[in-house]
């Protein structure tokens, strides 16, 4: 194995331990919903968040496919 394809496999193991995080648009585009909408969600707290920095905010995908399978009038209502 070359010291390229160690690395490579290094890297592609830290990938997929770190959760993909999606920017209040993609979250908004996945869901086909407006960032507005997706923006109260977070101030009131009903789907998760990272912030990166002080203003910045990324959603995890897992959040995102949360509240489809949930469906988003039951993600509202909690």
């Amino acid at each position: 194995m070359t010291s390229d394809q160690k690395t490579d496999e290094s890297q592609a193991q830290r990938t997929s331990t770190f959760p993909r995080l999606l920017t209040v648009p993609e979250a908004a585009e996945r869901l086909c919903l407006k960032q507005s909408t997706i923006r109260r969600l977070i101030l009131e707290r009903r789907i998760d968040t990272v912030r990166p920095s002080r203003r910045s905010v990324r959603i995890p995908e897992r959040a995102v496919l949360e509240i489809l399978k949930r469906g988003y009038q039951r993600a509202l209502a909690e």
